[in-house]
């Protein structure tokens, strides 16, 4: 999910000339929110469940039962470890694109490159690091981490 999103930051930009116009950045920021409503209401509407309508007896026990499993969910040292790894990893690529994007604007000047492969630029700052995970993960299956970190 985080690959669309992604797209999105290169949307913007390229359909505001760089923020130059923030009313057409409003326009897209509300048009994207409309796919997204639009996405999560179809997701929601095509949904199967295998569970049916419950009774208000078992609903109160059932929910005291989702709380002990989320609490030996996090529990888990794998869990705990993946859910951080994830965090830090997200805040990185959007730390570093962020500064990517900015560090540019003052060492490219305006006569260097045109604004359209300026925001092109900017844009595959957030998308191209997600599609390397994506397109390098059966390398990784195949090597393994150690091994691959050891050749890189």
């Amino acid at each position: 999910t985080a690959l669309p999103i992604s797209t999105s930051v290169f949307w913007c930009e390229f359909i505001s000339q760089n923020l130059h116009y923030m009313a057409r950045f409003q326009i897209c920021c509300v048009v994207i929110a409309c796919l997204s409503l639009a996405s999560f209401t179809y997701t929601g509407s095509t949904l199967h469940s295998e569970v049916g309508p419950q009774d208000s007896k078992e609903s109160s026990s059932e929910s005291a039962s989702i709380f002990k499993l989320i609490f030996d969910l996090v529990k888990q040292k794998n869990f705990v470890c993946f859910v951080a790894v994830n965090f830090w990893q997200i805040f990185h690529n959007t730390f570093g694109a962020n500064f990517f994007t900015i560090f540019s604007s003052y060492l490219l000047s305006d006569d260097s490159m045109s604004s359209t492969a300026r925001t092109i630029l900017s844009g595959s700052a957030f998308t191209v690091p997600q599609l390397l995970v994506l397109l390098t993960s059966p390398l990784l299956s195949s090597l393994g981490s150690y091994y691959l970190i050891l050749y890189s």
